[in-house]
Formats: structure tokens, sequence, C-alpha cells
């Protein structure tokens, strides 16, 4: 009698583990996938080498100069902080909540003109090897710069980024631009 007992304990036991780690696989799985208002992010599927074949004979034919992504951290309603922000050649900006501004024409050119000289391959050699931030509630940053041989994408959580470098130093400075007019914006909205 206790030995069935001790089985049936036994199976119930290993039942309501597996729906336990079947409801966590789930849970991680569909619920903690980027999302932005509960739809979620497609990620750029090309292979980190990648470079998009559409290619710029005249830097005036490039309408977007850099787009920066970030995913990661939970925000209100439960779902995934993120944020996109698309700079335009002319200066323009626009974010994923239609905000929009304009950045100095000595910033503009630039930022161009450190596109057009980085050595993107010599920024990707320097690997990425801890674990993305985004796996404790921290974020990962995706840069898609237009150059003028095409699209150049870089992931925080794929390639060790140095924002001391010229090009970062100056993304920095205009994100920071950015959000200033974006706090600006909201507060005003506000008052």
């Amino acid at each position: 009698m206790t030995r069935k007992i001790s089985t049936s304990i036994a199976i119930l036991i290993i039942l309501i583990l597996s729906v336990v780690v079947g409801a966590g696989a789930w849970w991680y799985g569909e619920k903690n996938q980027p999302e932005v208002l509960n739809q979620p992010i497609q990620k750029n599927q090309k292979s980190d080498n990648a470079v998009d074949q559409k290619t710029y004979q005249d830097k005036k034919e490039r309408p977007t100069l850099l787009k920066v992504e970030t995913s990661g951290g939970l925000c209100p309603g439960n779902v995934t902080c993120s944020s996109r922000i698309s700079i335009q050649s002319d200066g323009s900006w626009i974010t994923d909540s239609n905000t929009k501004g304009k950045i100095s024409l000595s910033k503009i050119e630039n930022l161009k003109n450190l596109i057009d000289s980085t050595d993107f391959a010599t920024i990707k050699e320097k690997k990425f090897t801890d674990t993305c931030p985004i796996a404790y509630d921290g974020q990962e940053g995706i840069y898609i710069f237009y150059t003028l041989s095409g699209e150049v994408r870089i992931s925080s959580c794929e390639t060790n980024i140095d924002n001391n470098t010229p090009l970062f130093k100056e993304i920095n400075i205009i994100l920071e631009d950015i959000r200033k007019t974006i706090l600006n914006t909201d507060f005003n909205i506000i008052r």
C-alpha cells in the first residue's frame, strides 16, 4: 500500500513539474519576445556580414543614413521595451511613436562623412562574447547604416561596440539631442 502511494505521489510530482516546465517554456518563448504595442519586432534576418544589394552611386540618392533600434527590458503593460529612430540624409528624424525633428546640417554632414569613411568590417571583428543584456532585463542596440555600398547592420549583442570611435561618439551625441527633443516635446504636451 505504501509503495502504491509513493509511486502515485512520484507520478503526480513528475506531472506537476512537466506542467510547470512546459508553462515556463511557453511563457519564455511567447511572452518574452520583443513587442511594440503587442506586435513582435521583425528582426533583420541577414547574416552578420551581409550587405544589402542596393548601392548608392551618389551620396544624394541615399535617403536614410541610419536607423537605431533598441529592444529589451520590461515596459508598462508587461511588454518588452523597444524604440526605433530613423535619421534621414536631410537631417530629419522620426521615431516609431511618430515624433519628428531635425538635426543640424553640420551634425548630419559629419555623420555622413563618418559613415562613409568607417571600416565596418574592422568594427564587426570585435565580437561581443558576454551574455546579451536582454537576457537580464537590459537592452540590445541595433544600428543599421546605409552606406554608399549598401546596408550594414551592427548589433550590440553580436559586436563589441566601442563608443569612443568617432562614428559612435557622433551617434551618441545625436541620439542625446533627439532624446532631449523628445523629452521637451512630451513635457510641453503634459503642461
